[in-house]
């Protein structure tokens, strides 16, 4: 079994991997264990992470890249997945389609729930780094000008504005995951944080900006604008000082691509 390939999922307290103490014993421990890729899987911690939580978990996870081994942080989802392929601190990203951007075992010692229906569509609005709702885009999109400026104009992606991105929200997501991802792997590895920074979070900060100022008659609504739009620009300053200390600091190796048995198999992977 030789050939077969490994990952090693590494589920941990969020407070966990920020003690130095226990990172090492992690390191440690992991050094003699047969794996190929180390998957973490960081409870506490994913798309709504705080600027600062973001800053320290980018840092920690640096320590394992004594490990040489590619690195992916599962259940991160939103810019800040971004943000951790863009620093170095993982190789590869992992999460839901428009759902599980974050991992939370706190519930796990409890009894299941029963009961309960398929869980709310929810629409991806780029510009404030938010999963909304139907009904929450709805009264978003009622405002005055909050379609020119939140409406999905990528149009490979939703050739019909809005009415395209809320009649297949998942299809929207993926694309422009995969964009965001796909313009990051063409940027030179020492140039990516700078690459987020300026392209991706920069963009969202500006579209959030605006969108706090619009005048909307849901008062819990407006106040996520405001949380938003204040979140993106902390984060780009946190983001913005730790590339001045990490720069030139190893990266982690990205995953490879694993190959079927057989080129039959490998065509209908493609």
């Amino acid at each position: 079994g030789k050939h077969i390939g490994i990952d090693y999922p590494l589920m941990i307290k969020n407070a966990s991997l920020r003690d130095p103490a226990q990172r090492r014993a992690f390191i440690t421990a992991l050094k003699n264990v047969p794996f190929e890729n180390l998957w973490f899987r960081v409870s506490g911690f994913g798309a709504d992470a705080t600027p600062m939580g973001l800053r320290r978990y980018i840092a920690a996870m640096m320590d394992f890249h004594r490990l040489e081994v590619p690195v992916v942080a599962d259940g991160v989802g939103g810019l800040v997945g971004v943000a951790i392929a863009a620093f170095g601190a993982a190789g590869g990203i992992c999460h839901g389609v428009a759902e599980k951007e974050r991992f939370d075992a706190s519930d796990w010692g409890k009894p299941p729930q029963t009961g309960g229906g398929g869980r709310e569509k929810r629409v991806l609005i780029g510009g404030l780094d938010r999963l909304l709702s139907v009904k929450q885009v709805d009264a978003l999109m009622a405002a005055q000008g909050a379609k020119p400026l939140l409406c999905c104009h990528d149009r490979s992606c939703c050739p019909n504005g809005l009415s395209d991105t809320l009649k297949d929200p998942k299809a929207h997501y993926l694309r422009q995951r995969a964009r965001q991802i796909r313009e990051l792997s063409a940027v030179p590895d020492a140039r990516r944080p700078q690459h987020f920074l300026e392209k991706e979070l920069a963009a969202a900060e500006r579209v959030a900006r605006s969108a706090a100022k619009l005048k909307i008659s849901d008062e819990g609504l407006s106040e996520l604008l405001q949380r938003s739009s204040d979140r993106l620009e902390k984060m780009h300053a946190v983001l913005d000082a730790l590339n001045g200390t990490i720069a030139g600091q190893p990266r982690a190796p990205v995953p490879p691509r694993r190959q079927g048995r057989g080129a039959s198999l490998a065509s209908h992977r493609r």
